[in-house]
Formats: structure tokens, C-alpha cells, sequence
């Protein structure tokens, strides 16, 4: 009969380094060392086969693993051997420790397995530490539990010199408080989380002071009212509810759910307020917007974009929309070359949505401007002639969207004034609400005149042409009218013309001395060849409508 005396049992417990995967693995062995003895107690000098087994149970049970190992050479009754190196070899897993009650059984050989079985306590059990890289169940016992997944079951304190007052709270990192319900700390230093659902992320002196208060992290941060919230950055201020600086430093959100986006020193002080970044940005007016350098939103429903040449740019009332951008605006282009430059149409709207005046290309490529009246037609139209995008055209419209009166140049450079008539209007002063009105002469010829009253002397007259005169005027095509103004006259006659001048002479060699009228009609200069009947000239208007033109 054989006896097997336990000396002592190891358990070989690798230290867990976190940062390290090359330590992280526990050695599933336990270092087992035992004397073989007789019924009588002397010891054996030989080479056995060993069966290890674990159970469930001090007797019967259920086995959770089990080894043997074939050939253990015992000296003077000891032997030493590693389980879970056996032939094979057999790892002991940590779900094998998952309960308290375990035993281990031995075999010697062919024998029965030795009795009583002895109980496994507390070293064996440290081998279930490989749960940190992968549990899949257990507890240890207190406010941490382990199982599929991480449970903090009250509050839980990482690091030292914290102050864990919260309930249900979270700190971790070094001398940071908590205090409310639910408060979360997760790292860094001299951080605070002091309201019910408040959180601080990390960095170093930063607070969340009121329920539902966030600083994610930074540099001396502050969210002090309810679902206030800083992201990060440096001295800034989240101060009202609701509010939220994103980062940056040095900026302060003083209005209820404002925001300030980042950069340095910006303010967003009324409700709704937003400063977008940038430096020295004031959105003080409720709903405002100010961003840039120096932007200054001072009212209600302001927006001021200020650029950086370090001047402040700000608001004079409420609902204004302000720019200042010295190298321009750009709608639809990154090249603008004016104060604003505007790619592609500008529509002007009444306030009940009726179209009052368009900007827009044309169909050519040239720029159009139009007017319109209630019913959306065209009153005015600022344009080119087809074809011609180099010349403009201006053109009044009626109201079955005809142009009436219009002024443009032609294709030969000519400037051209179109309408029914062509009149000149003046107050009429001799009827107040009335005015006078006289209709240019028409005919086929582009014409000049000069006129006057000149006198007969001994029956001859002779009258020059003033410069202006001969000037616009071609030699050719003069034609004069006289007007004798004495009742002796026997008539008069032009003797001589040129472009200079005319000769007048008393019918029948009369001698006679007096006054007379006189118009002198002349075709302009260059225009000896005009035109009547000419090719229709039309206007290019905007490509979204269609002007019918009757001229």
C-alpha cells in the first residue's frame, strides 16, 4: 500500500502588466511537490505513473480536469511535478477555479485513488487573475464586479488623493472631488465634478459644477450651470444653462445655450448667441453671430463677420446682416473683384414674394438687368443687342411685356432713341398739377437746322453759318426757307449756298431794305446715306424670361 504525503503546493502566478501583452498571460500550471511512502512510512525510491485530478467535491462529484503523468521518479519518497505539463499535457484553465469547493485527487499507478482528497484553497485560486484579458465570468468580492463585461456597483476611486463624495460616483487620475449623484472624474489632476450627472474628462483644474455640467478636458476650464459644457482648451467659461465653448482659450459663453466655437478671448453673451472663433468676438444681442477679428454682433439677430485687419466691426440695430471683408465678397466665386461679386443671377423680391427686379446673363453671355411690375412682366430692361454684347440697350416696357421707348447703339456704333414720340416736358407754370409737353418734328433724314432773323440791304443779305453749324452739317442737301417781314417786299431768293453761308437777293433786282426770317435745313454730317428701312435689332434680356420687342 502505497501513501503519498503532500509537502507543499505552488501555484506559479504570473504578475499581469497591462502595458505589457508579452506579461499578460497567466501560466496555467501549478508547481505540485509531494513524499511517496508505504503503509509503514518508509519512503520509496522508484518511477511510478501519478493521476492528478480535480474535483467538484470532497467525494464523488464532477471531475473539472484531470492529468496524468507517466513517469515521476521518486527520491527517498519526494517528487516534484508541474500539473498541466503532463504526458499530455493538460492546462489547467482558470474556469476550472470558478466556484469555491475544488479537490484534487491522486492516483498511484494501478491503485485506487487516495483518500481523503485534499481541498484546494486560496493559492490555486490567484491562478484566476488571467480574467483581466479574458474573463468570462467570476467575482471579487466589494464594489468591483467582473463579469462579462465590467460592473462598478456603487462608486469607484483609481488613483490617490481623491475626494469621492459623490454617490455612485467615478475618479480616477490624482486629487480630484466628486460630490451629487453620479458624478464622473476620469482622469487627470485637481479636476472637480460637483453636480448630479457631472464629468469632468481629464487635464488639471477644471470644474463642472451643476447637474448634468461637462468639461471634457484642458486647461482650467469651467462648466458652472446646469448642461453647461467645455471641450477642452484653456480658461474658458461655460456660465449659463446650456451653454458651450468648444475650445480655445480664454473665451466665455455668458448667454443661456450659447456657444463659442474656439479661438481666443471671444464672447457669446445673449441667448442663443454664437461666436464661431476667431479673436475678440462679441455676440452680445440674443440670437446673434460674430466671428472673425474684432466682430462686434451688439443686437438682436445680428450676424457680423469681420475680417482681420484690426479694426473692430460692429452692429448700429437689430436683425443686420454685416461684412466686412476688404478684398471682397464672393457669392459663387473665389475671385471676387469688387466690395461684392456676385456668379450667377440676383433676384429681388417683394415681401409677399413677387419678383421686383432681376440681375442675370443672357443667353449671349452679356449682363441684363430687368424690372417687373405685379404680375411679374418687365418694365424696364437693361441690356445689349443681339449679337452686339459690346453696346448697351435700355428699354421701357408695356405691359404685354413690348418694349415702347428704349435708347441703344446699333451695329454701325450709332447711339439710337426709339419711342412713339420724342418730346421734351416742363411744369406748366400758369396751371399748377399740370406740365407742358412738345413732340419733336419727325421725318426720313437725320437733319440739322439753324435759324434767325437777319436784314436786307439795297436788296442783298448775306448770312454765315455759324462753326457748330458747319460743323455737323453736310454741304450737300442744304435747303432755306424765307420770311420776308416788310408788305413792300417783292419777294426774295437764295442766289448762293455753300457750307458756309448763303446769298439772298430781292426778286426783280429790287433794292429794297429790310427784315426777313430765315431756316436753313441741312443733313448731318455722315448720315448723307440713312436708313430708313433697316434689319430689325433686338435685345438680349435675361435667359429665364423673354422680352417681345416691337421695335
Amino acid at each position: 500500500m502505497k501513501h503519498v504525503t503532500l509537502l507543499t503546493v505552488t501555484v506559479i502566478i504570473a504578475v499581469l502588466a497591462l502595458a505589457s501583452p508579452a506579461t499578460a498571460d497567466v501560466p496555467q500550471m501549478i508547481n505540485y511537490q509531494g513524499r511517496l511512502t508505504n503503509s509503514s512510512g518508509a519512503p520509496f525510491d522508484t518511477t511510478v505513473s501519478i493521476t492528478f485530478t480535480i474535483y467538484d467535491d470532497s467525494t464523488g462529484g464532477a471531475a473539472k480536469w484531470s492529468e496524468t503523468h507517466p513517469s515521476v521518479s521518486v527520491d527517498s519518497g519526494g517528487f516534484s511535478i508541474i500539473l498541466g505539463a503532463g504526458s499530455p499535457p493538460m492546462p489547467i484553465e482558470d474556469t476550472v477555479f470558478n466556484q469555491p469547493d475544488r479537490y484534487l485527487g491522486i492516483k498511484v499507478g494501478s491503485d485506487p485513488e487516495l483518500t481523503p482528497r485534499t481541498r484546494l484553497v486560496s493559492v490555486p485560486y490567484s491562478h484566476r487573475v488571467s480574467t483581466v484579458d479574458g474573463a468570462t465570468g467570476g467575482t471579487i468580492s466589494g464594489d468591483v464586479s467582473i463579469q462579462s463585461d465590467l460592473t462598478i456597483s456603487g462608486k469607484a476611486t483609481i488613483g490617490p488623493g481623491h475626494t469621492n463624495s459623490g454617490q455612485m460616483a467615478f475618479v480616477a487620475g490624482e486629487e480630484n472631488k466628486t460630490s451629487g449623484q453620479h458624478p464622473t472624474v476620469s482622469g487627470g489632476y485637481m479636476n472637480e465634478a460637483a453636480g448630479d450627472f457631472a464629468t469632468v474628462g481629464g487635464g488639471v483644474n477644471n470644474t463642472a459644477k451643476h447637474r448634468g455640467a461637462t468639461v471634457a478636458g484642458g486647461d482650467n476650464n469651467k462648466a458652472e450651470l446646469d448642461a453647461s459644457t467645455v471641450c477642452g482648451g484653456g480658461d474658458n467659461s461655460a456660465k449659463k444653462n446650456g451653454s458651450t465653448v468648444a475650445g480655445g482659450i480664454g473665451n466665455t459663453a455668458d448667454g443661456y445655450f450659447a456657444v463659442v466655437a474656439g479661438g481666443t478671448s471671444n464672447q457669446a453673451n445673449g441667448q442663443g448667441s454664437i461666436a464661431c472663433g476667431g479673436s475678440m468676438n462679441v455676440a452680445g444681442g440674443t440670437y446673434s453671430f460674430a466671428a472673425g477679428w474684432g466682430a462686434q454682433a451688439n443686437n438682436d439677430g445680428t450676424f457680423v463677420w469681420s475680417g482681420s485687419d484690426g479694426s473692430s466691426f460692429g452692429s448700429t440695430g437689430n436683425c443686420q446682416f454685416l461684412i466686412d471683408a476688404t478684398g471682397g465678397v464672393g457669392i459663387g466665386t473665389t475671385n471676387p473683384k469688387r466690395q461684392l461679386t456676385v456668379q450667377g443671377d440676383i433676384l429681388q423680391n417683394s415681401a409677399t414674394g413677387t419678383m421686383l427686379c432681376l440681375i442675370a446673363p443672357t443667353s449671349g453671355g452679356s449682363g441684363a438687368l430687368g424690372t417687373y411690375d405685379a404680375n411679374g412682366n418687365y418694365n424696364v430692361l437693361l441690356g445689349t443687342p443681339v449679337g452686339y454684347a459690346d453696346r448697351g440697350w435700355v428699354a421701357a416696357v408695356d405691359a404685354s411685356n413690348v418694349d415702347q421707348a428704349g435708347i441703344y447703339v446699333d451695329a454701325a456704333g450709332d447711339g439710337i432713341v426709339y419711342g412713339d414720340t420724342k418730346s421734351f416736358r416742363m411744369v406748366n407754370p400758369s396751371q399748377p398739377g399740370t406740365d407742358i409737353w412738345y413732340t419733336c418734328p419727325e421725318g426720313p433724314e437725320a437733319a440739322a437746322y439753324v435759324r434767325g432773323t437777319s436784314r436786307l440791304v439795297h436788296g442783298k443779305a448775306e448770312i454765315a453759318f455759324p462753326d457748330h453749324f458747319t460743323t455737323v452739317i453736310s454741304p450737300e442737301g442744304i435747303t432755306v426757307q424765307l420770311t420776308p417781314l416788310s408788305a413792300e417786299s417783292k419777294g426774295l431768293a437764295v442766289v448762293d449756298k455753300s457750307a458756309d453761308r448763303i446769298v439772298v437777293a430781292e426778286l426783280g433786282n429790287g433794292d429794297g431794305s429790310y427784315d426777313f426770317d430765315y431756316v436753313v435745313m441741312a443733313v448731318r454730317k455722315g448720315y448723307e446715306d440713312y436708313q430708313v428701312i433697316r434689319p430689325a435689332m433686338r435685345m438680349e434680356s435675361p435667359s429665364s424670361l423673354e422680352l417681345k420687342q416691337g421695335q
